[in-house]
Formats: C-alpha cells, sequence, structure tokens
C-alpha cells in the first residue's frame, strides 16, 4: 500500500498513520481491501483524480479495488459474525446461519 503525502489535505496525516500489530485485531481474517470501512483511492484527496491511497498490485499485476459504500464485504460479514459470537461462526461453515451485525443510525 503506497500513500502519497503530497496531494493530502494538510492536517489529515494522522488518518494514515500505520497501526502497529498489537493495535489490529482482524479475528484471524485477512487484510480486506472491499471492506465498506476502507478508505477510498481519493480519501482526503486535493482533488478528485488525485490518488491517496494506492494498493499494491497483486500476483496478476492488478490493484484491487477500494473504498466501496455499497455493501458490506464477505471479510465484514465474517468479522461481525465472530466479534458478535454468531451461530455458525466455525471455519468449516461455509453457509452462514445468519449475519448479526446492528445498525445504529443518527438522526
Amino acid at each position: 500500500m503506497c500513500v502519497s503525502l503530497c496531494v493530502r489535505f494538510p492536517g489529515q496525516e494522522y488518518n494514515f498513520l500505520k497501526m502497529e500489530p498489537g493495535e489490529v485485531n482482524s479475528l484471524g481474517e485477512s487484510y480486506d481491501f472491499d471492506s465498506i470501512m476502507h478508505y477510498a483511492r481519493n480519501t482526503f484527496s486535493r482533488g478528485m483524480f488525485l490518488d491517496t491511497i494506492l494498493p499494491s498490485r497483486d500476483e496478476n499485476g492488478v490493484r484491487p479495488a477500494i473504498g466501496q459504500r455499497t455493501r458490506l464485504s464477505k471479510g465484514d460479514i465474517a468479522q461481525a459474525r465472530k466479534l458478535y459470537r454468531c451461530p455458525g461462526t466455525d471455519i468449516f461453515n461455509t453457509r452462514p446461519q445468519c449475519v448479526c451485525v446492528r445498525v445504529c443510525v443518527c438522526v
């Protein structure tokens, strides 16, 4: 992952601080580029077409898409199910029984 410091808004540096391994608990799930929580490529950018975050290319030379805001990813669901101890969260269960996600809306 490459973070461009020259195209971001001043004062937003703290959003790009790398966390230490002891600060992150992914509950055994791999890094999730598709997470609804992942910043988009141009988040905090000075311009819509300037990338602040550029994922590294995979083994096929493709950069993963990041920053979608339309749905929970499979990884988001897996982590939520593990975190809230939903039934059927063992690693061999391929058909989840439920998705235990509580959504709070501020009005």
